[in-house]
């Protein structure tokens, strides 16, 4: 999965490999449900880097579900069950995802906006976090553009 991330923040021609190869469907997955913490968070970063790519790749993502991939990452995998610490790292690269899946213009469709508005509000009002709380808020910029 770490191959992936740092494949899908290369040169756009390679990011666009990734997308070509036919992967992503199954990143989405991997960020939304897959029960491995660090495997949920890198496919979450991936889709960060394929969205932050261009418009055309940030909506193919948002059309796969990336918004309900990342809040199933957050969902499943935010605090560690036996500490009950929170996995900021993973947290961090969901929120800073929010805000590639919001970038760009056009915009994106509001179907995905609001849902990603919802996720973002919550990250503000439930993780004590400067880097969430600033990505978080670049979410609200971008998907007020």
């Amino acid at each position: 999965m770490w191959g992936l991330v740092n494949f899908a923040s290369g040169p756009g021609e390679v990011t666009r490999a990734v997308v070509d190869a036919g992967v992503t469907p199954f990143i989405v997955e991997l960020a939304g449900a897959h029960p491995v913490p660090t495997v949920a968070e890198n496919a979450a970063w991936a889709l960060g880097n394929i969205a932050g790519d261009s418009t055309q790749l940030r909506d193919l993502v948002l059309g796969l579900g990336a918004v309900d991939a990342v809040n199933g990452a957050i969902t499943r995998h935010a605090s560690d069950p036996s500490s009950g610490a929170l996995r900021i790292g993973l947290i961090r690269n969901c929120a800073w995802t929010l805000g590639n899946l919001m970038r760009g213009k056009p915009p994106p469709a509001r179907e995905y906006v609001e849902p990603a508005i919802v996720l973002a509000s919550s990250l503000l009002q439930n993780v004590s976090d400067d880097e969430v709380a600033i990505d978080a808020l670049w979410c609200f910029a971008y998907a007020s553009e």
